[in-house]
């Protein structure tokens, strides 16, 4: 990201800052506005700032009790914490998200947070529940149409295989499998 780049994510964040309302009618924008906020911390590589944000969007969407935009704000706090390597916390909020969004019947929001745990999953190490995350996701993605969801998941799914191609060529070198002629 070059220094125009930064400047204008944080010309955005401070535009975020202005234009969030504290009127209770109008929290659930504030809900949004927090999120993006904190993306575009984390753009900037502000990763305390990104927590602090998606904390309050979903302590604020949790006060509210609106479950699809509670979703929204765990999904980004467990990005948030999987930034800062607290992959517990991260795996809470994504399992939870996924939870509410089934409750509630969002595709869309069940198909980000399966990504989610697909890709805390890989970095744990459980490349084979991983790829049954991304699969999962890619199939809702498709059936919504949604193409973004569907690439990212593609895009992750082609991580994963390359991680176990990989990881079988070194065990290969290495001695611990039998090389087939």
């Amino acid at each position: 990201m070059n220094s125009t780049d930064r400047n204008d994510l944080a010309k955005a964040i401070d535009l975020l800052q202005e234009n969030g309302s504290r009127e209770p009618a109008e929290m659930a924008l504030q809900v949004e506005f927090l999120n993006r906020r904190g993306w575009a911390a984390r753009c900037l590589g502000q990763l305390q700032k990104n927590r602090q944000l998606t904390e309050s969007s979903a302590a604020i969407a949790q006060q509210l009790n609106i479950p699809g935009h509670l979703a929204q704000s765990l999904i980004a706090r467990s990005l948030a914490y999987s930034d800062l390597a607290d992959f517990e916390r991260a795996q809470e909020d994504s399992e939870k998200a996924l939870e509410i969004a089934r409750q509630i019947g969002d595709l869309k929001i069940q198909a980000r947070a399966l990504w989610m745990l697909g890709v805390l999953r890989s970095r744990l190490g459980s490349i084979d529940q991983a790829i049954e995350m991304m699969n999962e996701s890619l199939a809702l993605s498709r059936l919504l149409g949604d193409r973004e969801g569907e690439a990212n998941a593609i895009k992750r799914l082609g991580l994963l295989a390359l991680t176990l191609l990989t990881a079988k060529l070194l065990c290969t070198i290495s001695g611990c499998l039998p090389v087939h002629k």
